[in-house]
Parts: C-alpha cells; structure tokens; sequence
C-alpha cells in the first residue's frame, strides 16, 4: 500500500516500510483452447480493468514486451499465471505469445499460453467459447464454487422457496411483454398451475451459504413450448434463515432470446471482503462480473464486456 505518509519523518516511513505489500494481482478466463483473457486487477483496495475490451477490430501486439504498459495496470507485465480449472489441483502456465480470438462478433486480443486442456477445444465460432476455469497472475488461492445437484436435499424445497418470488414479479413481466410487442399470450392462472424448474443452482459456504440459482417454469400449447418464465438470482441462507439478496423474473420466447446464464468461475477470500467470480452469457453476449458477498447483500463491483453481436 502507498503511504500518503512518504516523505515524512524517517520514523514514519520505517514504520510504514515494514508492513506487508498489499495483495496486487490480476485474473483472467482460460479459455479451452489456451488463451487467458485478463479482465479484473485487484490492487490491494478495489477491482480495475485495464486490458482492452472487444471491439470490431483489434491490433494484436507482436510479443509480451510490447503489450501497452496502461493494459497491464499496477501489476505490470505477467508472464506466468496460476490456473484454477474445475477439480483439478492449481498448475502454472506460460504465455507465449499474445494472440487474437473470436469473441461473440467482436475480436479480442488475448494472451496463448501451454496450457494443456483435457478435452479437444472446439472451432473458433463456438459462442460463447467454451472457459475451463480462471487465471491468476501473480498466484492467489480460488476457492471452489459448488454445484448443486437434483440429488441434494436444497434441490426438494427450493423450488417452494421461489414459487412467491415468481409470483411476485410475474405479473410485471408479462406487462413488460406486451408493452414490448411480444407475442406470448399467457395468464396469471396458467402460470401459477405451472411447476418451477430448477435449471442450475450454485452455493458457497457452509454456515452462511450463499447461493445463484436459475429456474423456469415453461408454458406449452399442447406439447409444444409457447413462453419461457425465467427466474435468477441471489438468496443467502444463515441460522436456518433464507434472505432474498435479488432476484429477476422475465418472460422470454422459448429460444430463450435475451436471457443470460451464470458460469461459476471461484470466489476469492481478501481482507476487504468476499468476492463471487462469473461469466454471464446469452445467446449474443458474455460478461465477466465479480460480485462483493456481504453480510447481507451481494454486490456487483465490476463488469467487463466478454464480446457481444
């Protein structure tokens, strides 16, 4: 940390001189096919993005060395990453060169490294490009987020835990629909004989435990599908208490045109506080987000735009 107390006394300074560094380090995706996209700088106090965004053209630099010192941010240059791919054990690897990819429509300038997947990445227009995991650079301890399954006993009374919160933004959704011109036609009746889906849920922690969860109920003519009520959202459970942090309710096509969808990327414990890291993506769009657990609220610190169409 600066000390704004520099050039003060030698007492002073001696002091403030042996404290510890605080924690500065950056993340970034890692990609299937070996590419780290950097996206977030953590400089001891708060989250910065420096490095480019995507854009409909990109200048890709010809070596590490050459990459503008103001993408980098207060790190500096960052040869060697620490990555965290699902339940594997954390490894290192090395950047070789930096390197352009496809991001939804956009191009984006990222950085090739040795890493070395377990299964065979796809082709360049798969959207959005399939992430095993994120890296870390200088190396930062991530700690998993869990899935939880249909098996669990949560997956029984968490479909009866949002049935009120849909009901509760449901109505406005479908108002929202028509003011939009959409041709979904489905009542306040229909939806509640409708069951919930959960479609993904993910949890951290044990005492307080924090939880993302997706669900739907799908409405059909006959057997075809006529709407989509999409549900996602934050609810913390502590001392057998369930608090809703946030929730959204929307009514969408079946194609689920519009809509985003969370992939769980860790959560990293700092002094400051606790941090949820994500990729949201929809059919034309990803964004990285890191979002601040509190006490009792969750809060989004940072987005950064993966590429859109």
């Amino acid at each position: 940390m600066r000390s704004f107390l520099a050039g003060c006394v030698l007492v002073v300074s001696a002091v403030t001189s042996a404290e510890p560094p605080p924690t500065i380090f950056t993340l970034g995706v890692l990609r299937r096919d070996a590419i780290v996209v950097p996206f977030a700088t953590y400089d001891g106090k708060q989250w910065e993005h420096h490095w480019p965004e995507p854009s409909a053209q990109v200048e890709v630099p010809i070596s590490l060395r050459s990459v503008s010192k103001r993408w980098w941010g207060p790190t500096g240059p960052l040869d060697i990453w620490q990555t965290w791919a699902g339940t594997k054990p954390p490894s290192l690897v090395h950047v070789r060169q930096p390197d352009w990819l496809q991001a939804e429509c956009d191009k984006q300038v990222g950085l090739r490294t040795d890493y070395q997947p377990d299964q065979r990445p796809p082709g360049p227009e798969t959207q959005p490009y399939p992430k095993d995991g994120l890296a870390v650079s200088p190396a930062h301890v991530v700690e998993p987020l869990e899935t939880v399954t249909s098996s669990s006993p949560e997956s029984e009374w968490l479909p009866d835990v949002l049935r009120p919160l849909f009901a509760a933004q449901e109505d406005s959704a479908l108002t929202r629909a028509r003011l939009e011109g959409s041709e979904v036609h489905v009542t306040r009746k229909q939806l509640d004989e409708l069951p919930i889906t959960l479609e993904a849920v993910y949890a951290f922690g044990t005492t307080r435990r924090v939880y993302w969860v997706e669900a739907v109920r799908e409405y059909k003519k006959g057997d075809l599908c006529a709407a989509v009520v999409f549900g996602s959202g934050w609810l913390i459970r502590e001392a057998g208490k369930l608090t809703l942090a946030q929730f959204d309710v929307a009514l969408a096509p079946c194609n689920r045109n519009g809509l985003s969808y969370m992939l769980p990327l860790g959560v990293l414990s700092l002094p400051r506080g606790l941090y949820w890291i994500a990729q949201w993506s929809g059919w034309d769009h990803e964004n990285y987000g890191i979002v601040e657990i509190r006490a009792r609220s969750i809060t989004p610190v940072l987005v950064v735009s993966g590429g859109s169409c």
